[in-house]
């Protein structure tokens, strides 16, 4: 039989290291712990969860001191011949960093409209959720109800969030698929489409794609990024 007296109150666990009763959190450790151990629980367990997360390599920001340097995003990852930098897209063959797609002018992910105002974070002093700038910069005094966002969303990304809510960026970036162009996202814009956000994943793995929508779409018609 069970001493229920050894059971933890309900909503809490032992901690792995001090058998204590503790909010769960980082995988069973109590806060007392973390803040004595700091060191150990990031070597260990974090990184323990993190490889688990990611599933395939590379699980670090590789820093081969022989391997070429990718300078596309802020982890500037030094790639071995034949490895994948930390986004999945890029790879060293022959000594040259090779990408799975023509960034500049295509991009893993996928894109969709929002109908403004949208749950933009920046809603409460975007132009679409509050009118701010109009009319130069809006295109109503108030929300732009009735025009849209486009949103694209990048399958790749320069972080590692254990808890990521929009995890299957890794998923596209291991096959390098869904595809699609720059003239798509252009040819999808209308008298209506009032601004486009760059998400995911992070833009930064493929910002040279966001700079050449940015570029085109400017040259088509009056949008905010």
């Amino acid at each position: 039989m069970v001493n229920m007296m050894d059971q933890p109150p309900r909503g809490q666990v032992r901690c792995k290291i001090c058998g204590g009763t503790a909010t769960q959190i980082l995988d069973h450790i109590c806060g007392n712990c973390l803040k004595k151990e700091p060191e150990r629980i990031v070597q260990d367990l974090t990184k323990k969860a993190h490889s688990e997360s990611r599933m395939i390599p590379p699980v670090l920001p590789p820093q081969d001191p022989g391997g070429v340097t990718c300078y596309e995003c802020g982890n500037l990852c030094r790639i071995k011949e034949e490895e994948y930098g930390f986004c999945r897209l890029r790879q060293v063959k022959n000594g040259r960093i090779h990408t799975r797609i023509n960034t500049s002018r295509e991009a893993v992910g996928i894109f969709y409209f929002d109908p403004l105002p949208t749950n933009c974070v920046a809603d409460w002093v975007c132009p679409g959720g509050t009118g701010a700038g109009y009319p130069q910069y809006a295109y109503s005094p108030g929300p732009e109800y009735g025009y849209k966002n486009l949103a694209i969303f990048f399958g790749s990304c320069s972080f590692d969030c254990l808890y990521c809510q929009n995890s299957s960026y890794r998923e596209m970036a291991l096959k390098g698929k869904p595809l699609f162009t720059v003239q798509e996202i252009i040819r999808s814009l209308d008298d209506k489409s009032a601004c486009i956000c760059f998400f995911g994943g992070d833009p930064s793995p493929q910002m040279s794609f966001a700079l050449s929508v940015a570029r085109e779409a400017l040259k088509e018609k009056r949008v905010r990024f």
